[in-house]
């Protein structure tokens, strides 16, 4: 089997699709043949009884492997599709551990597993090593048994599924299948399946749109599952770029932050800074925190997870003196921040680091009422949080609070969360727009905000009557 071929064959045949983009690709042959002889110091401690044969017969074609694409198909949604594969490059093959990063320290790494496992798990994890990385912290996994390669598929914390490939029908099939995101969910026994329901439907609602050709690899029964709903919502990719847009024509606007991924045919070299979430991230973080992502969020982090723009007026000299700095923001965090974290053991912390992403470990939660329950999700200062209350099901509204630079005070703005998006959209995110519609009497803000930003959006050629048309007078 010529492996270099196969996996050359899923750029070339992505790069044929509309609407898809291939962001990376690397398939790297050896430049001579794997000898386990030769490496067998290297490996001494991580495989004392070798590489399997039929992992070497891999990696003596491809010793380093790594695709990556995204793209969409307007009938499926706007939500982002994606494809991933990392495979262990050869001299990592028995690696248990993951790497990160944080700024100013050095590179740190950990095991695979969730440290917080009960033992027994951990034990049994501890007989695997990474085949093939794939994102949101899940992992292709092998081990030999009993002289024969064993694959798994795990998802995080404790969720790991056989698989029932050797290592080159694995190959193959993830080859036909273009590596989309969770294709090995298809696979794993069908007594484990029922909890991913929707995401088995929404894979094979991908593979029926994307590549039909493969669907006959595809077990029979997955076809019991249905993909739910597009998430119903308005086109925020069009309302970002027509912000922008508007902004840019406007006299006198200095626009000094703009990013965002919104779809426009992006050449090779231009990577974008925010991807719509896709269906990994959704799974994850239903994995992590016990319930699915409300359905008012899933519209907007499927296109955007996160964006940011930000302006002022040119002409700062006409401010008074002590005046603030007057312009506009929209600077929506990625969802995972709004969630508090990268898993769900970690608690939220209130203090002035908010806004530096540190949103978790012991804090103000503990003794102001209901702020345990609120999501911050944009960032406006240090001192002004706009919040989110999470609805009891997916389907509900998600209501907006405001929460005080204090931490002691909440007031709900009667908001959903996507008529505050169409809200600051439409007012191009004019300073303090939010405040117009809380409901209590705002004592300790100057009396003349309203008429501030009454002024600022004529000034922009809005009406307020339109652009707000539901504020408080």
């Amino acid at each position: 089997m010529n492996y270099h071929s196969l996996f050359t064959e899923v750029a070339a045949a992505m790069q044929q699709l509309e609407h898809v983009f291939v962001q990376r690709f690397k398939a790297t042959a050896p430049t001579e043949p794997v000898q386990w002889s030769k490496v067998r110091k290297i490996f001494r401690q991580r495989l004392p009884t070798g590489v399997p044969a039929d992992l070497l017969a891999i990696y003596n074609q491809v010793s380093v492997l790594s695709v990556e694409w995204f793209g969409c198909q307007p009938q499926l949604g706007p939500e982002l599709i994606t494809g991933y594969a990392w495979f262990t490059p050869f001299a990592g093959l028995g690696i248990q551990e993951t790497s990160f990063y944080y700024p100013d320290k050095p590179l740190q790494t950990e095991p695979f597993w969730d440290p917080a496992l009960p033992a027994a798990q951990q034990e049994e994890l501890r007989t695997y090593r990474v085949l093939d990385r794939l994102q949101h912290n899940t992992y292709t996994l092998w081990r030999e048994v009993d002289k024969r390669t064993e694959l798994a598929f795990y998802l995080g914390f404790d969720r790991l599924h056989r698989l029932p490939f050797t290592p080159a029908q694995y190959v193959e099939t993830g080859v036909a299948l273009r590596f989309i995101e969770l294709w090995q969910l298809l696979f794993i026994a069908e007594d484990e399946q029922a909890d991913y329901a929707e995401a088995i439907g929404t894979v094979v609602a991908q593979v029926r749109a994307l590549f039909p050709e493969a669907l006959p690899l595809l077990p029979a029964h997955v076809a019991r599952y249905a993909a739910p709903a597009p998430a119903a919502g308005p086109d925020y990719r069009q309302l970002f770029a027509d912000a922008i847009a508007y902004l840019q024509a406007v006299p006198g606007v200095e626009l000094y932050a703009q990013w965002g991924q919104y779809w426009r045919g992006l050449q090779d070299d231009q990577a974008p800074p925010s991807f719509g979430m896709t269906l990994g991230t959704f799974e994850r973080l239903r994995r992590e925190t016990g319930q699915p992502v409300p359905g008012e969020l899933r519209a907007f982090y499927g296109q955007l997870d996160g964006c940011t723009l930000r302006w002022n007026w040119a002409d700062t000299a006409e401010r008074p003196a002590g005046e603030a700095q007057r312009g506009g923001s929209i600077d929506l965090w990625p969802l995972a921040r709004v969630f508090g974290g990268h898993n769900s053991r970690t608690v939220r912390h209130w203090d002035h680091r908010v806004n530096d992403g540190v949103l978790w470990a012991v804090g103000h939660a503990d003794w102001v009422p209901g702020l345990a329950e609120l999501h911050p999700f944009e960032n406006i200062d240090a001192e002004k949080y706009p919040c989110l209350r999470l609805p009891a099901t997916p389907d509900a509204p998600t209501d907006v609070c405001w929460l005080s630079g204090d931490l002691d005070d909440i007031y709900p703005l009667q908001l959903s969360f996507t008529t505050y998006l169409l809200r600051a959209f439409a007012c191009l995110g004019v300073a303090q727009w939010q405040l117009l519609y809380r409901t209590d009497e705002l004592t300790y803000e100057s009396p003349g905000f309203a008429h501030r930003i009454e002024e600022d959006l004529h000034r922009l050629g809005l009406d307020p009557n339109q652009v707000l048309p539901d504020r408080r007078r």
